[in-house]
């Protein structure tokens, strides 16, 4: 499993949720929001990532196969898309 932190292209600094705790959950914060990604199995044991974004708002959130893919998702919620 590759983890977010590992990522050269992410937009923001990933940490570990919990850290000392051996969780693939990770936040990454910016001034009035964060978002975060975190392995789930959502009871179906199918292994999803899932993402969400907030500005003290939900903005956004879901489901989606990969690490990376969550990450990505979860920037653009939080910080819009690449120019």
């Amino acid at each position: 499993m590759v983890q977010v932190t590992s990522a050269p292209a992410r937009r923001l600094d990933w940490q570990h949720t919990w850290p000392g705790r051996n969780l693939q959950d990770y936040t990454a914060t910016v001034p009035g929001g964060f978002a975060r990604v975190y392995l789930t199995d959502r009871g179906q044991g199918d292994g999803a990532w899932h993402w969400t974004a907030s500005r003290g708002a939900l903005i956004g959130n879901g489901f989606v196969d990969a690490a990376e893919e969550a990450a990505r998702i979860a920037e653009e919620a939080l910080l819009g898309p690449l120019p």
